[in-house]
């Protein structure tokens, strides 16, 4: 009976790394999956939970893809390795779920070893039932769950933004962050996994429901590298009807930061999270350059509900660091 799982988050593979890194960002994300791939076969474990956002872009190159692959294909044949996946914010264009067949992470629907979930679905294991929450426009924060109660000891994994903070973050009267302790589930729901909150939290406990989110592997600067518990992943196994969750931290070099980054001070947490999904959000649509530049410069001075302005400095930043990127993938 095999009633152990390991789950992991928000790796983010690219054909390059960011500016800030100073390691070959794109190996040492390989590195850790490989890590995780021989945590799985030490503990005998064979299902492999991803909790979206294996890829920075859902276009991302044969390359890298290839590479994943093949690490997925040797683990299937040596040890019957499978992978359950959820579809993650960059895992589809515009957010959009219904765009997945575009994208090259469904490619891997031709292989044995890939299960991707479908919308709320409930798969059945060993001593537990998993319901696959997939990411899509308008679900930025999932608030609840409610699974049919014909299914009993229930995991559900979701891309979410859930923080371990004791209250919601709102802004405005919106919440762009939900505590844990906010979130409301069916009885039957005993584990939650959670990604896309890429610092993630040490274990919770509310009401009976245990919350985990082991962190990113995708660590692109140093503040995210002192703030993420990870990155890491979370090994969960049942025993008696019992959960028992841990969650470990993959092995990294935490010293990979130009030293240059360190006079940028520090940002609060919220407009950072703001700040960097307003930029997924323009990576996700695949603006043209063009559509780009006339977006952002059209934020100059208008309420964002952020505490800051985009002023012309900043609107000529964000563009020419995506003019940079674009020339670097050329």
């Amino acid at each position: 009976m095999n009633n152990k799982f390991i789950f992991i988050t928000d790796l983010h593979l690219s054909a390059t790394g960011p500016r800030s890194r100073t390691d070959n960002y794109v190996e040492a994300l390989l590195g850790k999956l490989k890590y995780v791939i021989k945590k799985c076969y030490k503990t005998d474990v064979t299902h492999l939970l991803l909790g979206g956002d294996l890829f920075d872009h859902p276009s991302i190159g044969d390359k890298v893809a290839g590479a994943v692959a093949k690490l997925f294909t040797e683990a299937y044949n040596e040890f019957g390795l499978n992978v359950y996946a959820i579809i993650g914010n960059h895992d589809v264009y515009g957010k959009n779920a219904d765009n997945y067949d575009d994208a090259k992470l469904a490619l891997f629907s031709q292989y044995p070893w890939f299960n991707l979930f479908g919308e709320s679905e409930v798969i059945p294991f060993e001593g537990c039932n998993i319901c696959g929450i997939n990411y899509a426009k308008g679900l930025e924060l999932v608030e609840g769950v409610e699974v049919d109660k014909k299914y009993k000891d229930v995991i559900v994994m979701l891309h979410s933004m859930v923080t371990g903070d004791e209250k919601s973050t709102v802004i405005k009267g919106n919440k762009i962050m939900i505590s844990y302790k906010d979130m409301k589930f069916s009885k039957n729901v005993k584990l939650v996994l959670s990604g896309h909150y890429h610092p993630g939290y040490d274990i919770k406990k509310n009401k009976g429901v245990i919350f985990s989110n082991p962190g990113s592997f995708s660590r692109t600067d140093r503040l995210v590298g002192r703030t993420s518990v990870g990155p890491g992943y979370t090994y969960v196994e049942i025993e008696d009807g019992e959960f028992h969750v841990e969650q470990r931290v993959i092995p990294h070099d935490k010293d990979v930061f130009e030293a240059s980054m360190e006079g940028l001070g520090e940002v609060d947490e919220v407009t950072r999270q703001l700040f960097m999904e307003a930029l997924v959000e323009f990576k996700s649509e695949a603006f043209t350059m063009e559509q780009l530049e006339s977006a952002v410069y059209n934020m100059i001075d208008e309420d964002l509900g952020l505490n800051f302005r985009v002023d012309q400095k900043l609107a000529d930043f964000i563009v020419n660091k995506f003019k940079e990127k674009n020339e670097g993938e050329r």
